[in-house]
């Protein structure tokens, strides 16, 4: 079969190992066989096989992320609403398409709003960089700069003050903290059951490829921004413990509705800062300047101990109790799968992955910490669709008209494949010409 880079995919850039389509919703392992994938989480360790393995967490856990937040259900229900838009050959309704595709090429901000300035490379601790947060504001659908629309930025330099790169805190950096804390758990579990002479040796070359390759890289910057907020707000040296935060903080941050998120006190330091654009923020759900608010708000009560506490992180940001957010939460999830069931295309598959999504979002919890992606997987309590190297199955050709006379309610997940790719097309389409 011919393989399919169907809408915007994480990673954005570099696809070579991995990549998780929230267009398809598809999982694809380009270096990975179905053999191997069938003796995933047996006994038989070594660590190529546990890098493999950990890739595969990797990408499953923006699977995940994709159906059972709060932020990827809301997500897909744009996706259903612009396939429907678009099959009701209805003009008056192809605005619909728009809300799917401007989050879609928003979930990175690659096109303009990511500068590098000059390359460095890490060495060792003598290459650490610094940081400073700033705001920007993105340009309106005419190439004006919008007032109303500002966005949250990292900009890092190095020992000698040369400016490394400056990265939006994006939905994609929240993600991607996420899938590299789920993949480097796997490989440190790995190597602290290994005998201690050995552990200590891989230990060490675990830390120094992760300084290396992820924490010092910038061209790995929404990999590690996030990380590096996190653990400079809280005081943090250990590149476990801060990704396991960034990680839960992420969670919560991407499960809040616009309810919750309105309540969350804004960060003094920030409003003198940043003035009027942290409301703006706050309104548009930017996503990078709510975590950093809930981060910077629970600053003070983290350091008392130093030990991650979900309702203490709730509490300092006048959120209600785990279980009354997740209450409000469910609702909304509730409601989404409601609007789902109006519509004709897909409503049935679409409403079966919410809930999936909802019976996931209850075994991980709130802020994704009670239970992992690899036991998820282990239990089989999440069943992803996965394209393999050697995957091979009959693709589907679409006729639009005839998608318009009889629009498939349900798709097995192979024709799915086939059929968001002929659509997304379409979509693309539309996006391009709108305004022109």
């Amino acid at each position: 079969m011919d393989k399919k880079i169907i809408g915007k995919t994480f990673p954005n850039l570099n696809r070579t190992l991995a990549y998780y389509s929230p267009t398809s919703l598809y999982v694809t392992l380009n270096e990975i066989t179905e053999e191997q994938l069938a003796d995933f989480f047996t006994d038989n360790k070594n660590m190529n096989k546990v890098k493999n393995e950990s890739i595969y967490i990797h990408e499953v856990r923006h699977n995940i992320d994709h159906f059972c937040t709060l932020w990827g259900q809301s997500n897909i229900l744009k996706l259903s609403n612009a396939i429907n838009a678009r099959i009701s050959n209805s003009a008056t309704e192809f605005y619909k398409i728009h809300p799917f595709k401007k989050e879609e090429y928003q979930f990175h901000y690659d096109e303009y709003y990511t500068v590098h300035y000059n390359q460095v490379k890490y060495n060792d601790a003598n290459d650490t960089w610094a940081y400073r947060l700033s705001s920007g504001i993105k340009f309106d659908i005419k190439g004006k700069p919008d007032e109303k629309q500002p966005i949250l930025f990292m900009n890092f330099v190095n020992p000698k003050g040369m400016h490394v790169i400056r990265v939006p805190i994006s939905i994609a950096a929240l993600l991607e903290t996420n899938s590299t804390f789920d993949e480097y758990q796997h490989i440190t579990e790995y190597i602290n059951s290994l005998p201690s002479a050995e552990k200590e040796i891989e230990n060490k070359l675990f830390l120094n490829r992760s300084y290396r390759n992820m924490l010092y890289n910038q061209n790995m910057a929404v990999y590690n921004s996030v990380v590096h907020l996190t653990a400079n707000i809280l005081g943090i040296n250990n590149l476990m413990n801060a990704l396991r935060i960034s990680s839960a903080v992420a969670t919560l941050t991407l499960n809040l509705t616009k309810e919750l998120i309105s309540i969350i006190p804004i960060n003094k330091l920030a409003k003198e800062k940043w003035k009027e654009r942290t409301k703006y923020m706050i309104d548009n759900k930017e996503f990078g300047f709510i975590f950093f608010n809930l981060i910077a708000n629970y600053s003070a009560e983290y350091k008392k101990d130093n030990l991650y506490n979900l309702e203490k992180l709730l509490s300092t940001n006048n959120l209600p109790k785990e279980e009354k957010c997740v209450e409000i939460i469910v609702k909304e999830i509730d409601n989404n799968k409601a609007e789902l069931s109006k519509l004709a295309c897909l409503n049935e598959s679409f409403q079966d992955i919410c809930e999936i999504g909802k019976e996931v979002f209850h075994k991980r919890g709130l802020d994704g910490q009670k239970k992992s992606t690899k036991q998820l997987l282990i239990d089989n309590e999440f069943l992803p669709d996965v394209i393999c190297s050697n995957t091979d199955f009959e693709l589907e050709d679409y006729n639009l008209n005839q998608v318009i006379k009889n629009a498939p309610t349900k798709l097995p997940s192979q024709q799915r494949y086939s059929f968001t790719d002929f659509i997304n097309q379409m979509l693309d389409e539309f996006y391009e010409i709108r305004g022109l």
